[in-house]
């Protein structure tokens, strides 16, 4: 975990709430309560280390049960990501992005890997004459087109093999790579960070 996943992570499930006038000075993250509890420790305990306050992590209630929310309030880390990361804040789903000054491998690497973490899912498929799921796939989700284009771009020019289609609903993006070799190069130029997505592939190992 480094700043540049935090802001990928952000992209993808977070929320900044910044209102100088009303003091409001937010950090949202959300998640799957029954698959990243641990990753959101993981989270937390980067932000902890970085401005040496906690954030909260809770589950949500009723309806929205399986939803885990991590929030700080906090005004150096709020000023910090506009200002210092260039990040969107208040309503971004339809629009949100890379920051321009990130877009260099150097940073844009770590940013997918969060995205890909809040926003992506990994899945093993059977195929002939195996017996168990191993041919892997990628994906990423997203329902804002500026940052479906901006990740194709910055993959492909890093010589991955990138498809996308739309989703049935026809409002979200699907983003995806397959394959051994375009899976293998994004373990090890990319990589993964959440437990449950690690264990997908020590499964998946382990079966082969």
């Amino acid at each position: 975990m480094d700043i540049y996943e935090l802001i990928g992570i952000i992209i993808g499930d977070g929320h900044i709430i910044f209102d100088p006038k009303e003091s409001q000075y937010r950090l949202e993250i959300f998640g799957n309560a029954s698959e990243d509890n641990e990753y959101f420790n993981d989270i937390a305990d980067f932000i902890e280390k970085l401005i040496k306050i906690r954030p909260h992590i809770r589950r949500r209630s009723g309806k929205e049960a399986n939803c885990l929310v991590l929030y700080i309030n906090n005004k150096g880390l709020i000023e910090h990501l506009i200002n210092g990361f260039r990040l969107p804040y208040g309503n971004k789903t339809y629009n949100v992005k890379i920051p321009k000054n990130l877009v260099n491998w150097k940073f844009s690497r770590n940013i997918i890997r969060g995205i890909f973490e809040s926003d992506g899912s990994l899945y093993f498929s059977r195929i002939k004459n195996h017996k168990y799921p191993k041919y892997p796939r990628v994906t990423i989700r997203s329902v804002s087109k500026s940052l479906i284009k901006q990740l194709k771009w910055i993959l492909e020019k890093k010589g991955f093999s990138v498809h996308k289609h739309k989703d049935k609903n026809g409002l979200a993006i699907k983003l995806y790579i397959s394959g051994y070799f375009m899976f293998n190069k994004w373990l090890k130029e990319i990589g993964f960070s959440n437990p449950k997505t690690i264990s997908k592939i020590l499964l998946r190992n382990k079966l082969r």
